[in-house]
């Protein structure tokens, strides 16, 4: 009788993968890119929390030290007790 068509040809099992192959490239560059922006979000968050600190203990260095709820980076602690010690020797 009468031939079969069961199944798909190569051509288009080929065509198939090519187009998954190509969604799949274009939403990893996609992911990537987006954890290179995050990275670079929490960074610049980092770097104006610790200028925002820096800035309020150049203010008023005691309230930073004084307060025991404050997680205040040692980096940080050790800048302003420089500062704080510069301070008192140039009002002496």
């Amino acid at each position: 009788m009468g031939k079969s068509n069961r199944g798909f040809t190569l051509i288009e099992v080929m065509v198939t993968l090519g187009i998954v192959s190509v969604a799949a490239l274009a939403f990893s560059s996609m992911m990537i890119n987006q954890q290179k922006e995050q990275k670079n979000a929490m960074a610049k968050a980092t770097f104006n929390s610790l200028v925002n600190s820096l800035q309020s203990a150049a203010t008023n260095p005691k309230t930073i030290l004084d307060s025991s709820k404050a997680q205040v980076p040692q980096n940080v602690v050790s800048v302003v007790n420089q500062m704080d010690n510069y301070q008192n020797q140039n009002t002496q």
